[in-house]
């Protein structure tokens, strides 16, 4: 609310309190009196439902993306196919490091090489 009134928006704001299914207006300190099985209490709540469906798909599926990246990622000359080369031939990060240039060579260009011996 304080937002909103900061940036002068004059949009209707509810809140759903989650233990008792209050269901609350604006500034009004007292929950709006509803009765148990009211169809518009039931309509709250499942939109409350699926909104925090959708926050909590959105926020696993970003977490589960950023955890399947690899400091390989960030080398912007070495694409899928190599990164997969990369690993099948020195099985991790730490042996990427390990190889020698020679190695490196046999699966990167030069430039490749380079890329990947900054960023790591």
């Amino acid at each position: 609310l304080e937002i909103l009134k900061e940036l002068q928006l004059d949009v209707p704001v509810i809140g759903l309190a989650k233990r008792e299914e209050e269901i609350f207006i604006d500034d009004r300190k007292d929950p709006v009196p509803l009765p148990a099985e009211a169809q518009a209490k039931f309509l709250l709540q499942r939109l409350r439902d699926e909104a925090h469906r959708f926050a909590n798909r959105h926020r696993e599926a970003k977490g589960k993306k950023t955890s399947q990246q690899s400091v390989l990622d960030t080398v912007p000359s070495v694409g899928p196919e190599t990164r997969k080369k990369l690993l099948k031939r020195f099985g991790s990060i730490s042996g990427i490091k390990a190889a020698s240039d020679a190695e490196l060579l046999e699966v990167l260009t030069e430039l490749q090489m380079r890329e990947v011996r900054r960023r790591l």
